[in-house]
């Protein structure tokens, strides 16, 4: 299963609110994760796309890693059209980032 988790940063703490994520995880194996920061206007957010699996007890597993999402095989749930569109949109915001001078993940 994939969940996509967003969130804000809070200009008061100077940090980001990671209890979001930690209770999303707290019952779940997570297979693989890609993070990325961006802004929206003045507001900065970190979106974390989670592959996992549930569990029926909780077990700390050190062995998770970053997914890799160039190929088709990691995101078997998207049809060949829905990943080519994927494709498309990860090259228009490498461009657009260049373009900018920032980093793709703004």
């Amino acid at each position: 299963m994939f969940k996509i988790i967003t969130i804000p940063f809070d200009n008061v703490r100077e940090t980001f609110n990671t209890e979001i994520l930690n209770e999303f995880i707290a019952d779940k194996e997570m297979k693989c994760y890609q993070s990325e920061f961006f802004n929206s206007g003045n507001k900065h957010y970190w979106s974390i796309l989670i592959e996992y699996e549930h569990l029926e007890g909780y077990t700390p597993v050190g062995n998770r890693q970053a997914c890799s999402l160039s190929k088709k095989e990691t995101l078997p749930q998207l049809t060949d059209e829905e990943f080519a569109l994927f494709k498309s949109l990860k090259g228009w915001r490498r461009e657009k980032s260049k373009e900018e001078g920032v980093p793709p993940f703004y």
